[in-house]
């Protein structure tokens, strides 16, 4: 079937294994068509989507309590309740802050399972987008500085003590800031891949789920997405939630890229935790592969989904602590 539609069979053995939980609708399409299938859908409300414009016309429906206790209307002085009366200038000026006087039309895309509140992401969007351009890198992201090397390199902090804290720094260097950001309510937002009206390139995180695991693999899905629809002018930002299907072919290609950077498919066959999913099985791929257990673990994730497996397969999965530390 894989030599039929053009395929590689890497990617009809991963459908396969995940039951086509992440496939495309057009992937889908086209693979049913092969088979000499008939299909129908059922209609059912999706988080993947075009997210529109900021519109301030209906002021109430923003965050506005949330953004006032967060500090994210600068010197504003007033007190929650002035704030509240005041949202629509309030807002007005904080999006200003973000966009310039001129709010230029960005094409963003949420992937998520549910329907994201706009508002609330429109405006973490914004503050992600205030805090990059405060303190912009001294050099312009290229897709060229992501080589094989620099990749490999940026998983392997993945492996030492204190790794994680130097993720900051070594995007930094290559013209991309790393930030996070807690989501606000009503947010499903896992990280974000963006860049600022000011062309700054920016990958925010939400830690919404604390576990190490789950923030490599937010980090390199966001990361594929600034190299690969981002910084080529696609998009102008992505949201993305983990664990939410895949429904465009660039989306596809973002899983594909962060897959293959976290562990090659040829590696991955090697390994034994792949089918054993233990603790011992998980330290002794990871350090036969240079990487940390985390990384291994969110490779098993990729493959069936977190569901099934065993708890107390690593240790030290919180990250808050490691980005405290």
């Amino acid at each position: 079937m894989a030599e039929f539609l053009g395929m590689k069979m890497q990617q009809i053995q991963r459908y396969e294994a995940e039951r086509y939980q992440s496939i495309s609708l057009r992937r889908l399409e086209m693979i049913a068509d092969a088979l000499c299938l008939e299909t129908s859908l059922t209609p059912k409300l999706s988080g993947n989507r075009e997210i529109s414009p900021v519109d301030l016309s209906n002021a109430a429906s923003f965050p506005v309590g949330e953004m006032y206790r967060r500090g994210w209307f600068g010197a504003y002085r007033g007190t929650l309740i002035k704030a509240l009366k005041e949202a629509p200038e309030q807002l007005a000026a904080f999006f200003e802050r973000a966009y310039g006087p001129h709010a230029p039309l960005r094409r963003r895309y949420s992937r998520s399972r549910d329907i994201p509140h706009e508002p609330a992401l429109l405006a973490w969007e914004a503050r992600v987008m205030i805090l990059a351009d405060a303190r912009p890198p001294a050099t312009a992201f290229r897709p060229a500085t992501a080589s094989h090397d620099w990749l490999r390199t940026l998983i392997g902090f993945s492996a030492v003590r204190g790794g994680v804290k130097r993720i900051e720094g070594y995007l930094r260097d290559a013209g991309i800031v790393f930030l996070v950001e807690p989501a606000l309510p009503g947010m499903q937002v896992d990280g974000a891949a963006l860049r600022t009206a000011n062309d700054v390139a920016v990958l925010a995180l939400t830690v919404r789920d604390y576990r190490i695991e789950s923030f490599w693999l937010a980090l390199m899905h966001q990361l594929s997405h600034i190299i690969l629809h981002i910084a080529t002018g696609q998009y102008d930002a992505i949201f993305y939630e983990r664990g939410a299907a895949s429904r465009q072919d660039f989306e596809d290609e973002a899983d594909v890229f962060a897959r293959e950077t976290l562990i090659p498919g040829r590696q991955w066959q090697s390994c034994k935790s792949q089918y054993t999913w233990t603790s011992q099985a998980i330290a002794a791929d990871a350090k036969r592969l240079g990487v940390g257990p985390a990384i291994v673990l969110g490779r098993i994730q990729l493959s069936v989904g977190d569901e099934e497996l065993p708890d107390g397969l690593i240790r030290g999965r919180d990250v808050r602590r490691q980005l405290a530390g």
